[in-house]
């Protein structure tokens, strides 16, 4: 992401043999912080057998968002006005996912396959995660077919960008397991425009 500085993301290594990994993303005005119970609760449970999962917390970039009047806040992409009125950044959305294939392409290069990697996000994260976990070479520009990850997780967010994401998903996306959650009072997305 040029127009934006990226913090190297924050790495929580695995307590056993690393042979799997999980990209766990914030939502907007968020940390990898204000999520870490997430991974502290999968790997410090009692007899969890998720002690070889690496997790990896990427910082979103600080950036003005518009919808708060230019507010310096982290964010993935920015958020023009109300979603209900779906005018959306995709440009920042596509420069956000070329950073997380990036992050994920140094995964599998450090020996992790993709189908060992799980790509998850609340919020603005999730997002980004269901973009990038779903979608082929029309939205990359190194002409990658997408990823066949182990799994995507959206809790609380949406499909962005619809006409672009139709057109470029990933022919194995049916293939890849999805959890999505949403709680139907939500007041920032709706659970109608997911």
């Amino acid at each position: 992401m040029a127009a934006f500085k990226m913090e190297k993301p924050l790495v929580v290594p695995p307590r056993g043999e690393h042979t799997a990994t999980v990209f766990l993303l914030h939502g907007l005005g968020e940390m990898p912080q204000d999520i870490d119970g997430i991974y502290k609760y999968c790997r410090d449970k009692k007899n969890s057998n998720l002690q070889h999962i690496k997790w990896i917390l990427p910082y979103a970039p600080l950036r003005p968002i518009t919808k708060d009047h230019g507010m310096m806040k982290r964010g993935w992409f920015d958020v023009i006005v109300s979603h209900k009125d779906r005018r959306e950044d995709g440009p920042g959305l596509l420069e956000t996912v070329r950073y997380i294939d990036e992050l994920i392409e140094d995964e599998c290069a450090s020996g992790i396959p993709e189908h060992r990697i799980v790509l998850a996000g609340h919020s603005q994260g999730a997002v980004v995660s269901v973009l990038a976990g779903l979608t082929g070479n029309k939205t990359r520009d190194s002409g990658q077919d997408g990823w066949n990850l182990a799994g995507v997780m959206s809790v609380s967010g949406y499909i962005p960008i619809k006409k672009v994401f139709a057109k470029s998903v990933a022919p194995h996306a049916r293939e890849i397991p999805v959890f999505w959650g949403h709680g139907k009072d939500d007041r920032v997305i709706y659970v109608d425009a997911c």
